[in-house]
């Protein structure tokens, strides 16, 4: 199997699709209305590559968390200080509210009332609660019951979506900061708890050197491509049932990924420019939020009413804005996480 920190064009093309549906809802709402549907799609690849890596077991714990903290946190407390900067200088109100919630935004708590382009962060705080839960799932669980806590989970989160659970808790817990954030949380959990499975299925095929006919692997995952983009231009997100579809294009990645991660007829047509847009998934989604924004900041002062302009505007500057904080804030926080780890190993 391939080892999963090298490139997949597979990976590199959902997570493209992610991203881009992701801008397009937010730059543009009517031209994908359902577009917030590529956040599962991350949920999903999250889910996947990080039960990969704790099943691999080829680092402890304490190296898996400090890997996660150092690949999150340095873009996203850069982008948070943009934000504490720019609303000093051009809305007071606003630099208070943000400056008296701060340690709340910097442990990532849903922060949805704070500004609309933070308030897309709120998934930081889902993949934050998936970094603490995956190792108390497949390194303290038995192997044979780990697949069974995960439809456990999975059963969890449906019933909330359905409103099954909410005679268990009370108002009080649910009115609650915290309380609100711990359901939240398992709301949102089979997201990435259907990513867990793709890599549960994914191990058992190679383990019993099964591979799925090139054919098959290659067409249905087109197909099942082409039903996500429908979905998301078809499907509003700002409707009743967006939390089941969301869990429906969750789940159409997880069979995506597992009938065509090994299949090297789909993943040789995959142009490289994907593994390019990839690499920059988590800068973009962070900086565009700031766009959002400031956007409408800009946008007093230099009317730009036509969509065809201003959209591919707003990509362009938030394809330039998160090139530099790949180059500068990020990939220099990995670095330095790695290089810590390390010095701790050579004590």
């Amino acid at each position: 199997m391939k080892n999963i920190e090298s490139r997949i064009p597979l990976l590199d093309l959902l997570r493209s699709l992610a991203i881009a549906l992701v801008l397009a809802v937010h730059f543009g709402e009517s031209l994908m209305p359902g577009g917030s549907v590529g956040v599962s799609v991350f949920f999903c690849l999250s889910g996947f590559l990080i039960t990969q890596t704790l099943q691999d077991r080829k680092i402890g714990n304490r190296e898996f968390l400090v890997r996660r903290f150092f690949r999150i946190y340095p873009a996203y407390l850069f982008v948070v200080a943009m934000y504490v900067t720019i609303f000093y200088i051009s809305d007071q109100q606003k630099f208070n509210e943000i400056l008296q919630k701060l340690p709340l935004i910097i442990l990532t708590t849903d922060v949805s009332w704070v500004a609309l382009g933070l308030g897309v962060l709120w998934t930081l705080q889902i993949e934050a609660f998936f970094y603490l839960l995956a190792p108390l799932i497949f390194r303290l669980i038995p192997v044979t019951l780990q697949v069974a806590a995960l439809f456990i989970l999975i059963a969890v989160s449906f019933l909330l979506k359905t409103g099954e659970l909410k005679g268990w808790l009370s108002n009080s817990f649910i009115q609650n900061a915290a309380g609100f954030s711990f359901v939240k949380m398992f709301f949102w959990a089979d997201n990435l708890l259907y990513g867990s499975l793709a890599a549960f299925v994914t191990r058992a095929l190679n383990r019993r050197n099964y591979s799925i006919n090139n054919k098959i692997g290659f067409a249905l995952p087109i197909l099942l491509f082409t039903i996500i983009i429908i979905i998301a231009k078809a499907w509003p997100s700002n409707n009743i049932y967006w939390p089941f579809q969301s869990s429906l294009v969750s789940a159409l990645t997880a069979v995506i990924i597992v009938l065509g991660l090994e299949n090297t007829l789909l993943n040789n047509c995959i142009p490289r420019l994907f593994s390019t847009i990839s690499l920059l998934t988590y800068a973009l989604y962070l900086t565009h939020s700031f766009l959002i924004d400031f956007y409408f900041i800009i946008h007093d002062r230099v009317a730009i009413q036509k969509f065809a302009i201003r959209f591919p505007l707003q990509v362009f500057f938030t394809c330039i804005i998160a090139a530099a904080v790949f180059a500068f804030v990020e990939r220099p926080g990995v670095a330095l996480g790695k290089r810590l780890l390390g010095k701790r190993k050579g004590q």
